[in-house]
């Protein structure tokens, strides 16, 4: 059995009964977009949920209201990426099989901001959805009201993979700072390499967690 091997059956035993994750990502569904892999987390650090075109639909919202009230999430990611193709298919809003494009709908104010540039679509998608999860769920905005939580929006480049926070983050009534870089990252920090743990490690120490894992 390798060293591998023994620290994936630790993981295991330590989870079965329960889990604890630090964060909770929505992510696209896109095989490109190895959540864990990206943040360099293994099993029971991260709640995943994917869809393509990380929007936010009732099951989701669910889902991360789920990590919030009973797993003790203390921070919310919404994970865009480039050449996300979701994006682009609502802005040619093309002829598609079967139910693809219902996902139009979701992106659409994406889409309608970003003067046909798809890397602004994505990065605009990635903010909305983000702020759709403030307002759309009670458990999340009386959490981060609380000062629980904080949700965040970022995009992963798949050529680089380098994780870059909004830094255009919103919420109406709030400094857009409180939710851009300076609430997560130092300054310098605004570009993270893919694996990067220092990432993570600047949200938890954000909301006062310890990595321990």
């Amino acid at each position: 059995m390798t060293s591998l091997d023994e620290d994936l059956a630790i993981l295991r035993d330590r989870t079965v009964d329960k889990q604890k994750p630090f964060a909770a990502i929505l992510s696209c569904a896109d095989s490109r977009v190895p959540v864990e892999l990206v943040f360099d987390q293994s099993i029971g650090r991260l709640f995943v949920t994917r869809v393509a075109g990380n929007i936010v639909t009732p099951e989701i919202i669910a889902s991360i209201e789920y990590a919030v009230a009973e797993l003790g999430v203390g921070a919310i990611l919404v994970l865009g990426h480039s050449s996300c193709g979701a994006v682009k298919a609502a802005m040619k809003t093309a002829t598609v099989p079967g139910q693809i494009s219902a996902l139009y709908q979701h992106l659409r104010p994406a889409v309608e901001s970003s003067a046909g540039d798809v890397s602004k679509a994505v990065e605009a998608n990635a903010r909305l959805q983000a702020g759709l999860l403030r307002t759309s769920s009670t458990v999340i905005h009386e959490a981060e009201t609380k000062g629980t939580i904080k949700v965040a929006a970022a995009v992963y480049d798949l050529a680089t993979g380098k994780v870059v926070l909004s830094s255009r983050m919103w919420q109406e009534g709030a400094d857009s700072t409180d939710y851009g870089f300076a609430g997560f990252c130092p300054p310098a920090a605004r570009s993270l390499a893919s694996c990067s743990s220092f990432f993570f490690s600047a949200i938890t120490a954000a909301v006062g967690h310890r990595n321990d894992a």
